[in-house]
């Protein structure tokens, strides 16, 4: 595993990031893989910080990653409205970061795993490791969660996390990810937002458009009480600083 004190680490509402550039992610897992070790990475949204502040065993799933990537444009203006240290510098979303995951896969024959795919709809499923292993050809994806290179774990947030966190007590070595729904955006399950919308981190306009009753309360969550969350924090640390001097 990584060695977290090694990486530039912020922290926001009790929940550790890193601020390292994709492209070091990206080699962090491919050593990890060469070297049959185990890894698990999480893609924090304002969302997942809003659930890790409401429930503290969640927040410590997050703080066992070996690497924690911001995904949400919130959690970088966070990061500079805080002032932590180090800024997170770079978003990288859950779709983008599977997709340079699943290409290293396909370039290096690795065995990937899909986990509670489609909501666990079997024949939908299927379809989807049909299209994924067409995409990427060089890749040996299955249903099977123990003996990848790579697992990729879908079940939502907060279960795919505690569940990936159980399988790697059981697991001799891979790298483990909770993505959510990311594959469907790759499989044609699901359109992502236009590219100019997701330059400017509005995604979650796109899904609300998309599908807003399903979306409203993700919505609620991520735009109004996440910010609130961080004018507490920051509140509450300029008033410890003003009482200590």
């Amino acid at each position: 595993m990584i060695v977290k004190k090694d990486l530039n680490r912020a922290k926001i509402l009790g929940v550790f990031l890193d601020s390292s550039r994709s492209r070091r992610l990206i080699q962090e897992v491919s050593r990890a893989v060469k070297r049959g070790q185990k890894l698990f990475m999480t893609t924090p949204n304002p969302e997942f910080l809003v659930l890790a502040y409401q429930k503290s065993w969640f927040k410590d799933i997050l703080n066992q990653a070996d690497l924690s990537i911001p995904d949400g444009v919130g959690l970088i203006l966070a990061s500079w409205f805080l002032q932590t240290r180090p800024r997170l510098g770079q978003r990288t979303t859950g779709a983008d970061l599977v997709a340079r995951l699943l290409r290293q896969a396909d370039e290096n024959g690795w065995r990937v795993g899909v986990v509670g795919a489609r909501a666990g709809d079997s024949q939908q499923a299927a379809v989807l490791l049909t299209r994924l292993q067409q995409k990427y050809p060089g890749a040996k994806i299955s249903a099977n969660s123990l003996g990848g290179d790579l697992v990729l774990a879908c079940q939502g947030m907060g279960e795919q996390e505690k569940w990936a966190v159980q399988a790697m007590s059981q697991a001799k070595s891979g790298v483990f990810i909770g993505i959510g729904g990311s594959l469907d955006f790759l499989t044609g399950f699901a359109r992502r937002a236009p590219a100019g919308l997701r330059k400017l981190g509005l995604e979650w306009a796109w899904r609300f458009v998309q599908r807003p009753t399903r979306h409203a309360r993700r919505l609620w969550r991520a735009c109004v009480v996440f910010p609130w969350l961080i004018l507490k924090e920051k509140f509450s640390a300029s008033g410890k600083l003003q009482a200590a001097s």
